[in-house]
């Protein structure tokens, strides 16, 4: 159910969770600080196309942790920021992190092989489906996407729609 992917940087888990109950309760946890959730990642599937945007944010970030340049304040956020194609650190979370009614939620770990135990740890935290990360592709909003990443149709016409949004992913920093 969950997969791995090797990072320039380290390594990236992800797992897809369905029909989550307790959202609110999660959000909090995170909020807090709690530490079962410390060090995982909480997106908002239904604007992740293919877990290789996610693949490419999270190495950006683990890539400017080595360098020290991190935009925000941990490797986690500075995912979730590197999704979004806002330079707003707020507006990057709201867009890209989980909200109160969200049903689907996309957990991930960044660092070294051994941190899957954290992806573990979620799971006695986060009631619902676990399931196999390529029902991730029923769940993107395709047109949400689009807009989000201010994609007019006569770019998609020429350019496939996740080529697009990894390539805004990878310069963000550089526009």
């Amino acid at each position: 159910m969950a997969k791995s992917f090797k990072l320039e940087a380290g390594t990236i888990h992800m797992a897809l969770v369905r029909d989550v109950q307790n959202t609110e309760e999660i959000r909090k946890k995170i909020q807090s600080g709690d530490e079962t959730l410390r060090a995982c990642g909480l997106v908002r599937p239904s604007l992740i196309l293919d877990p290789i945007q996610l693949v490419v944010a999270a190495n950006k970030s683990l890539l400017s942790a080595q360098r020290e340049d991190l935009t925000t304040k941990s490797v986690i956020t500075e995912t979730l920021y590197n999704l979004s194609p806002s330079k707003n650190i707020r507006q990057s979370l709201v867009n890209f992190g989980i909200g109160a009614g969200d049903k689907d939620v996309l957990v991930f770990v960044v660092g070294d092989d051994d941190d899957f135990r954290h992806l573990e740890a979620a799971r006695h935290v986060i009631s619902g489906r676990w399931v196999d990360i390529n029902e991730l592709e029923g769940i993107s909003d395709k047109s949400r996407i689009k807009k989000m990443y201010d994609i007019k149709d006569t770019e998609s016409e020429c350019f496939d729609l996740l080529d697009s949004v990894v390539s805004r992913i990878a310069v963000k920093k550089c526009l």
